[in-house]
């Protein structure tokens, strides 16, 4: 698999709570070792707060990332820069070596976002929920596709049963 294939293969996955984020970042190419997103001098400021400074983050495929603190700290704004929602004062978000305002639409179709008030609806099932998402932006999700999505997130065995039991 090409370099070039695997940006359109690779996925993030950034969800939060109100005391943690997470960022997972996956790709169907075991091969790859260079980093995948990396997070460069980047300084985020909300109504004349600064959240933080000069942060640095470089995370490889199939990592994992958790970040914890208090409410207010800066986790969900994280996020949603380097989701593209939200501009960083300063710095920038790379994936696979490409600041993500240059990939647009690209970029937007190769991540995913939940935030701690995720959009779920709890009486449908992962792959319902997967599948309405996906329809809502547009995007046309096969069975196939969407089983292979919800095992990489390891919700294969509970893809038909209703998201408020998980």
């Amino acid at each position: 698999m090409t370099r070039n294939n695997t940006k359109r293969n690779a996925a993030l996955l950034a969800a939060g709570s109100l005391d943690r984020i997470a960022l997972a970042v996956f790709t169907p190419n075991k091969k790859l070792c260079h980093s995948m997103l990396e997070i460069i001098n980047l300084d985020c400021v909300r109504g004349g707060r600064t959240l933080f400074r000069d942060l640095n983050l470089s995370v490889g495929e199939g990592t994992l990332v958790q970040l914890q603190g208090p409410n207010g700290s800066g986790k969900t704004s994280l996020l949603r820069i380097v989701c593209g929602l939200l501009e960083a004062e300063k710095g920038e978000v790379r994936w696979n070596g490409t600041n993500i305002r240059r990939l647009g639409e690209e970029y937007h179709q190769a991540i995913a976002y939940l935030g701690h008030r995720n959009g779920l609806k709890e009486e449908l099932t992962p792959m319902e929920n997967l599948r309405l998402s996906n329809g809502v932006t547009g995007n046309k999700v096969n069975a196939a596709q969407a089983e292979a999505t919800l095992k990489q997130v390891g919700l294969e065995s509970r893809q038909n049963l209703p998201v408020r039991f998980l």
